[in-house]
């Protein structure tokens, strides 16, 4: 069960409507339902988020944080990224404990679209998506709030060319 306000409740949809909130509804948070009836979905396919790397921060454990959406990769933007934050990112990359969360201005920003916005994590979710995301892109706009991070892991005995951005993507195929 979920906390927190519900929003959308209940939905009558058609099959042909390209977004939940295209389906007819009650209005924006009026619901006649408790947390006892949450739902949730799990996609895969072309439309996942499946991919993490982290780029610019010269080895594959510290950079900003991107993340691949329908074959593009973008960045995360959020203004109250925080080390719970962090430590998803390094462990779901395999560098080891969080160091330190970062704003644009350590690793510079990105371009391209915006794929995921205001992240919330709890440190215990096995990847960035399994966390709470308010907004899922893409969106176009400044990168004024793309986050990075610094993990502890170390590249022992890293060739310099290995020292490109470390990603680690899952399948999605059934």
């Amino acid at each position: 069960a979920g906390a927190g306000r519900i929003w959308l409740q209940p939905f009558f949809c058609h099959g042909t409507e390209t977004a939940l909130h295209h389906c007819l509804h009650y209005d924006w948070g009026q619901h006649y339902c408790g947390h006892d009836t949450d739902v949730g979905v799990t996609c895969s396919g072309e439309g996942s988020v499946d991919c993490l790397r982290l780029v610019n921060g010269g080895g594959p454990c510290a950079g900003r944080v991107e993340v691949k959406l329908r074959g593009q990769w973008g960045t995360v933007a959020d203004d109250i990224w925080d080390m719970e934050d962090a430590e998803v990112v390094c462990q779901q990359l395999g560098c080891g404990s969080a160091k330190s969360a970062h704003d644009w201005t350590r690793f510079g920003r990105g371009s391209g679209p915006i794929h995921l916005v205001w992240v919330d994590c709890h440190s215990n979710e096995s990847t960035l998506w399994e966390c709470t995301v308010k907004g899922w892109g893409p969106y176009t706009g400044p990168h004024d709030w793309d986050v990075g991070v610094v993990c502890q892991g170390k590249s022992h005995g890293v060739s310099p060319g290995s020292l490109t951005p470390r990603a680690t993507c899952a399948s999605t195929k059934a």
